[in-house]
């Protein structure tokens, strides 16, 4: 029997919720899903939900926006307005990764990547978090200042290349930070320009990187 959408409490193959964000499968083949209202796991062999119980600090705020599988099995879950949770698939036990300084709007986690030097790369409505498990983390946002920081705060995608390269999408235009000299290099936007030097818009939603 299918598994169904459901804002009521209801039977074990129900996710209490109307809106699916984001979809993730665990190492165990059971598939995570990231919903307006929780965390939902679903056993695919039978159907049977499971809410994953996190310790939202603001009961208000309890939808996700990202869900990130770590190398070692544990999957990451970035929230709108809880911050950053890693659960593990297993015993369930829950840590909260606590993103230093604390800022507005970086308790909303959008986007979860892990790129070069063991890096994980964390984009938030506040700037963008690199953390490292060994060295703690650096947090990058834009300065009026100074041309080659971060072109917009609110990160919305990253994605890493072949050559090593991350590329930041954002609400103000696109990054590239050279993985060689730490300096982010900006693409804006100009949508009435016809010599295909500019983005045609400002919003970066998601990458893709053909053969």
């Amino acid at each position: 029997s299918p598994v169904s959408l459901d804002n009521s409490p209801g039977p074990s193959t129900s996710v209490n919720s109307e809106f699916v964000r984001v979809l993730q499968f665990d190492h165990r083949g059971n598939l995570w899903a990231g919903t307006n209202n929780g965390v939902f796991t679903i056993d695919p062999q039978n159907n049977n939900v499971e809410q994953v119980q996190l310790p939202f600090s603001n009961p208000k705020g309890d939808e996700i926006w990202e869900l990130f599988l770590d190398s070692d099995g544990s999957m990451w879950i970035g929230t709108y307005s809880n911050g950053l949770f890693i659960v593990d698939p297993v015993t369930k036990s829950v840590q909260t990764l606590k993103l230093k300084p604390e800022l507005e709007r970086t308790k909303t986690v959008r986007t979860i990547s892990f790129g070069p030097y063991d890096n994980y790369w964390i984009g938030t409505r506040g700037g963008l978090y690199v953390y490292n498990k060994k060295e703690g983390t650096v947090l990058y946002r834009h300065d009026e200042r100074e041309l080659s920081s971060l072109i917009n705060n609110s990160v919305i995608d990253i994605f890493h290349d072949k050559q090593g390269e991350t590329w930041i999408g954002t609400r103000g235009g696109l990054n590239l930070l050279a993985k060689s000299k730490q300096v982010f290099h900006n693409f804006s936007a100009h949508p009435s320009d016809k010599s295909h030097k500019y983005l045609n818009s400002t919003i970066v939603h998601a990458f893709w990187m053909d053969e």
